[in-house]
């Protein structure tokens, strides 16, 4: 894909002839081009701008506008289920509380969704997510901010609200659950179709369901995978081994740009054969543990580096 203008704000030769049109002409016919580009293009390097400044050194053009897109300052939101139909919540700023008509002048960039109690209804600590509040959370979730969501719920997967937040969530990045929860499964996957999905872990030991397995799978497969880490659980319905193949399998099912580590328990060299040829290639590397070990971790060595 050709563009009008480099990563230094240069004129490229592509689009030299511009310089012998009218002014307007050119605005006209590069604001056209930009058109052309797809959206997703545009997003992706929006979520640069957010993730990595640290590669628009020496790119003033680009910096500049950094700069002036670059989502406002974090905020923590705590949502707490509290029975079938209500929640309240909470938005704090590092440890302390910040009024909801402050939330304008932030993004939020961490997400926990839990278990409450009936008594957090008429806590003062807490908010009622009504319609209102929803709506003024839902503003703050769809201007881009990288999230992260983390999800710490056994007794009701299926509230409406958790629906509801993670589709209101435009851009969340990284996933995380601990080892009990029951994960809503239709509303992750929608998340994951979007493409803005990197990380996906597993804070303690994990039952992996049949249910959930093929959404840990397609994430597996996902391009846009960085790193994924489940530690399962003894008793898990879906055994170690069960999943490690399924990765596997998932692993080769896309051509990958970077490279890859793969940290397996030290009895699993028989399952992990198949990726001998990436092996040898330098595209993977395979690191199994000298004791007993829980977890399947597959991460980028290096997020910036592409495969030559």
């Amino acid at each position: 894909m050709s563009f009008p203008y480099d990563f230094r704000g240069n004129a490229s030769p592509w689009c030299a002839h511009l310089n012998k049109m009218p002014q307007q002409s050119r605005l006209i016919r590069r604001h056209a081009t930009m058109d052309r580009v797809p959206i997703l293009f545009i997003e992706e390097v929006m979520l640069q701008f957010e993730l990595i400044p640290s590669f628009l050194e020496g790119t003033p053009l680009w910096a500049s506008i950094a700069d002036s897109k670059r989502s406002r300052k974090g905020v923590f939101l705590y949502v707490y289920l509290v029975n079938d139909k209500e929640a309240v919540f909470s938005v704090l700023n590092f440890a302390f509380p910040e009024p909801l008509v402050n939330l304008v002048q932030f993004g939020i960039s961490y997400i926990t969704i839990m278990d409450g109690n009936k008594g957090m209804l008429t806590d003062s600590r807490f908010h009622l997510l009504t319609k209102t509040n929803f709506k003024l959370l839902r503003n703050c979730l769809r201007r881009g901010h990288p999230c992260t969501m983390h999800f710490d719920v056994i007794q009701r997967k299926n509230h409406p609200l958790v629906q509801k937040l993670c589709w209101a969530a435009s851009r969340i990045t990284k996933i995380s659950f601990s080892g009990q929860t029951c994960l809503p499964i239709e509303a992750l996957t929608r998340i994951l179709e979007r493409g803005t999905l990197r990380v996906l872990e597993s804070s303690n030991f994990f039952n992996v369901t049949h249910e959930a397995l093929p959404f840990l799978l397609k994430f597996v497969a996902s391009e846009h995978m960085t790193y994924f880490c489940i530690d399962i659980a003894t008793n898990s319905p879906v055994s170690y081994n069960a999943l490690l193949s399924g990765v596997v399998d998932a692993f080769l099912s896309v051509e990958r740009g970077r490279r890859f580590r793969l940290e397996v328990d030290c009895g699993t060299s028989g399952i992990c054969e198949r990726l001998g040829e990436l092996v040898m290639e330098g595209k993977v590397s395979i690191v199994y543990s000298s004791i007993k070990y829980d977890a399947i971790m597959c991460s980028v060595t290096n997020p910036y580096a592409l495969l030559k």
